[in-house]
């Protein structure tokens, strides 16, 4: 089970995934507001766990199992928008619903 923080850093290749043939450590690291090292540090976890192939200075690519619960993270906060919306929530659904994400079980 991949903590908060691996959940975004996942979340986010896949949503860059979506859209670029190439996705960078720079980019993650611009679109999360992180560190380059912290988002190297986490590519080597999801490495590890089998979400995605990657190699120092090198693309960052999904496996099957990092399409699959990449898919599943952005359906799930897609969802929690929408809920929130439905409701008649006055908040900053995006951010709401990424606070919210976090404490679901998977």
């Amino acid at each position: 089970m991949l903590t908060p923080s691996l959940e975004d850093y996942l979340e986010e290749i896949y949503r860059f995934s979506l859209s670029l043939n190439t996705v960078r450590v720079t980019d993650i690291s611009k679109r999360l507001k992180v560190a380059l090292p912290s988002v190297t540090k986490a590519l080597y976890k999801l490495r590890d766990e089998n979400y995605i192939k990657y190699e120092r200075y090198g693309e960052i690519k999904l496996t099957d199992q990092g399409k699959e619960f990449g898919y599943y993270l952005v359906t799930r906060n897609q969802l929690l928008q929408e809920f929130l919306a439905l409701i008649g929530s006055k908040c900053n659904f995006a951010f709401e619903a990424e606070a919210m994400e976090h404490y679901l079980s998977a």
